[in-house]
């Protein structure tokens, strides 16, 4: 089995991404500022639309703030690897067993390792207000639910991708089955050899 892994906080890539995410509420905040005052008879449905969409990106941005915050001011390692399991402080509270985990990764879709785990391990997860929308995003896209970001690890997601299958093979590897001597035609077995008349 592989040596357990660690992976500190990338402090300063953390602050920028803090940085970015607070800067994105701001945004959509005067977003949907600006679509309140276009709440008059005659753009009524554009000033709907435009607070509706600001509001959406507010939330998704306070959400991603919060995370953000909780991984600056993280003071143990934000990932960890072991025989048991692994844990990513950011998203999780425990550590969640290899057993009940698959994974896989999504480079040119989200550019992170993204994975599902069993429904008793549900618990292990931390609960954001993006939950919902994030999980049916996900499954739009026909992906894992649950996102392992390279962001403030200092690592890229191939780097990610290396470590994850140290300990556990990706889907697509753990559910491609081998059963060539399985598919053995029967012809190929020896026949029976024919009974000898004895000699009268």
């Amino acid at each position: 089995m592989s040596e357990p892994v660690q992976i500190e906080v990338n402090k300063s890539h953390a602050t920028i991404y803090l940085a970015a995410w607070c800067t994105m509420g701001v945004l959509a905040l005067v977003l949907s500022i600006f679509g309140l005052t276009l709440l008059l008879p005659k753009t009524i449905v554009i000033g709907l639309l435009v607070t509706l969409v600001g509001l959406g990106l507010f939330a998704s941005a306070l959400d991603m703030s919060l995370v953000s915050k909780r991984t600056f001011l993280l003071k143990e390692p934000v990932l960890e690897f072991s025989e048991h399991g692994f844990l990513d402080r950011r998203i999780c509270v425990k550590q969640i067993p290899w057993a009940s985990v698959r994974w896989k990764a999504c480079h040119k879709q989200t550019g992170a390792i993204q994975f599902e785990i069993d429904s008793e391990v549900d618990s292990a997860m931390q609960k954001h207000l993006s939950d919902k929308v994030t999980a049916l995003w996900f499954k739009l896209l026909k992906l894992p639910r649950y996102t392992v970001s390279p962001s403030a690890t200092g690592k890229s997601s191939l780097e990610l991708e290396e470590i994850f299958s140290k300990f556990k093979p990706p889907m697509e590897e753990a559910a491609g089955p081998v059963e060539a001597e399985a598919s053995e035609p029967a012809s190929d077995l020896e026949p029976e050899a024919e009974p000898v008349a004895a000699a009268g």
